[in-house]
């Protein structure tokens, strides 16, 4: 009795955030670097940006990464993924697997795609997604196949960036369910001070809240060790955290909070072969 009472309380929980539009299919993806950045780094290069900017990992060796986050600290809310960068000829090759919830309600999350730089300084990607709920109170699995494409322009110590997530503004429907994911557009630039200090600011448009600011900090305290700030116009708000990063592997922890809701942390492990 009382476990069918909590499977029908964590079902009405899920359904209310979606009902009101809580946009859920980025947090499997985000890491730890970019929740600590403000959500920041659409155009930063490098295995993390991929879920902001599939561009991003143009130039990266073979990288494998994985994320786990929390909302709020509550277990129900838990999220894990797994990102790959395969190079390919002259191209890298894009794979991406996450999960958000539990048993009472899950979205599952899967992307392949590719990127290409096209000189020594412009880029491009794409990567296409698969996204499917399992529901508890439901026999459907509704689900939903869109992609995400993008282009960078980077110096030594500056760059550009410009993403499409969905932009054909597909829809998840079944007969019992209907969930929005919207038209997401992101345009940001970064800059880089004496190499050990970057500044990034990013906006963000989707049709469902309009226009989000983001800012991220991030300072190298020491020379594999810095630590990293960030805010954005939207909840959560206020964010940051740290990271180790040396050659071949990267290690990072983020914090965010929400003003009513608390903490929401993340950490991220990736290793990499230059």
């Amino acid at each position: 009795m009382y476990g069918y009472l909590s499977k029908q309380l964590i079902f009405y929980i899920f359904s209310l955030l979606f009902l009101v539009k809580v946009n859920a299919q980025e947090a499997p993806m985000i890491p730890a670097s970019l929740q600590a950045l403000g959500g920041s780094g659409v155009s930063l290069g490098g295995a993390e940006p991929v879920v902001l900017n599939p561009s991003s990992a143009s130039l990266s060796g073979f990288t494998g990464g994985i994320t786990y986050s929390n909302r709020f600290l509550l277990e129900d809310l838990s999220s894990v993924s797994v990102v790959m960068v395969i190079p390919v000829a002259k191209s890298r090759f894009l794979a991406s697997v996450g999960q958000f919830g539990n048993d009472a309600f899950r979205e599952t999350q899967l992307g392949i795609g590719l990127a290409k730089a096209f000189g020594e300084r412009f880029s491009g990607g794409i990567q296409f997604y698969y996204f499917n709920l399992k529901m508890a109170e439901s026999v459907q699995n509704p689900a939903l196949v869109t992609f995400n494409i993008g282009l960078q322009y980077r110096h030594n110590s500056y760059g550009f960036g410009l993403s499409f997530f969905n932009p054909m503004g597909l829809e998840m429907n079944s007969t019992d369910f209907n969930r929005d994911y919207p038209l997401v557009i992101r345009f940001g630039a970064h800059k880089v001070f004496q190499e050990d200090f970057l500044v990034l600011s990013q906006l963000s448009y989707d049709d469902e809240q309009n226009v989000t600011v983001h800012f991220g900090l991030q300072y190298y305290v020491l020379r594999q060790f810095c630590i990293r700030a960030g805010f954005q116009t939207k909840s959560p708000g206020w964010s940051m955290g740290l990271g180790y990063l040396t050659r071949r592997m990267q290690s990072d922890i983020a914090f965010s909070y929400h003003e009513y809701l608390g903490f929401s942390p993340s950490i991220s492990l990736y290793f990499k072969r230059p």
